[in-house]
């Protein structure tokens, strides 16, 4: 916890500097800024990559906060320029987030309950974070199911259990920054016990080159559960 304390605000702090795999060189880096809004020091984690102009140009980052009282850092949000989408920079920031927060002494990872990125929340599935109370997939009307076109990675594929949900969606800003595609399901009126039994068939959706991936919730609060889980990510994210 002290080296987030020693960190000066407004300043980045080099965390490592590599080669990819195909000897691009790149730089991660830590900062800290004071939020006034919230009263409160957020912390960026940014990686960048070396040009040919001679500068670092800012790929992605991501943010979050620190609560000492109960050891919990919070995760925020994720950005990654459109340039450099579909790379894993948001697996390797976040896998860089875990990886220094349980260093550090934070034994709750979490985000929060209020974070509305379907995909955001699918790459923090991945890790091992699973909502507080998964019971709460049988009621509630947020479910999303998350899909891969095998044909385009650039767009993010989802389908929404409530077709009154996909609209506000559509609408929100969330929808209109990044790069969602909303499916409409053939089977709207299903049950949600219906729609997992054929989640993995082309049965829900007619496109043969879309491939389930998994369901999240919206607004609803994520922990990490399985910190063997979430090494085996970084470790996957490291390699990229």
């Amino acid at each position: 916890m002290n080296f987030f304390k020693s960190l000066n605000y407004n300043s980045e702090k080099i965390i490592s500097e590599f080669f990819d795999n195909q000897n691009h060189y790149h730089r991660l880096t830590l900062s800290k800024s004071f939020f006034n809004a919230l009263n409160k020091d957020q912390y960026f984690l940014k990686i960048y990559t070396y040009s040919c102009n001679g500068n670092f140009t800012c790929e992605g980052y991501i943010y979050f906060y620190l609560d000492d009282l109960d050891n919990k850092s919070i995760f925020i949000g994720a950005y990654v320029k459109p340039e450099f989408r579909g790379q894993g920079i948001s697996s390797y920031l976040i896998a860089n987030w875990i990886n220094i927060c349980v260093n550090e002494g934070y034994t709750k990872l979490v985000t929060n309950k209020s974070q509305k990125k379907p995909f955001l929340l699918y790459l923090l599935k991945t890790f091992g974070f699973e909502i507080d109370n998964v019971n709460q997939y049988g009621v509630c009307f947020d479910n999303i199911f998350i899909y891969r076109n095998f044909n385009d990675s650039s767009n993010k594929y989802i389908l929404f259990k409530n077709p009154f949900h996909a609209k506000i969606f559509e609408n929100s800003a969330i929808y209109k920054s990044d790069n969602y595609v909303i499916l409409n399901s053939e089977h709207p009126q299903m049950s949600l016990d219906e729609l997992k039994k054929i989640s993995d068939s082309p049965a829900l959706i007619s496109d043969t080159s879309l491939q389930f991936l998994d369901q999240i919730l919206l607004s609803r609060k994520y922990t990490l559960q399985d910190e063997h889980k979430a090494y085996q990510r970084i470790l996957k994210a490291k390699n990229k």
